[in-house]
């Protein structure tokens, strides 16, 4: 039998996961880039919406976001006035992050917009196998750990 990326994923989880992760990013990508979006953009979007004002180091730690690229990403958010960024008073080296209404109605436009796209991605998977995956991806996420969106650092 020829060894293919198929066979190599159904093998080890790591190329599995990593293989359907650039294929689901990829995909939300393309399709949120139809109303001037992109992925990184849209999680602070929706981590923001979610858990409400954090620190802009917290967002990036939550979202795997390096400081440099986390500054321009919050600018860009900023810039179309999506997300607000000011001093922390308990320091004011640090800033705090939360999104604006109009933060909101764009996150609500792009959610629909990604949930159409797990929706195809997701669509040969019975409703059993679909909350069975979404169960195992939480837990390797967390690894018994506070899920990752918990919040220990509010501002």
């Amino acid at each position: 039998m020829a060894t293919t990326l198929k066979t190599i994923a159904e093998r080890r989880l790591l190329v599995g996961l990593h293989q359907a992760s650039r294929r689901a990013a990829s995909e939300i990508e393309a399709a949120i880039a139809e109303q001037d979006m992109r992925l990184r953009p849209f999680m602070v979007l929706g981590l923001l919406d979610e858990v409400g004002e954090l620190s802009q180091q917290a967002v990036g730690a939550k979202l795997g976001i390096d400081r440099t690229t986390m500054v321009a990403t919050v600018d860009e958010l900023e810039r179309r006035g999506l997300v607000e960024r000011h001093r922390r008073a308990e320091d004011r080296r640090q800033y705090s992050l939360c999104i604006t209404d109009q933060g909101r109605k764009m996150r609500t436009k792009l959610e629909k917009t990604a949930d159409d796209v797990e929706e195809r991605l997701l669509s040969g998977l019975s409703d059993d196998v679909r909350v069975a995956l979404r169960a195992g991806l939480v837990h390797l996420a967390t690894c018994g750990d506070p899920p990752p969106c918990e919040v220990t650092e509010r501002v």
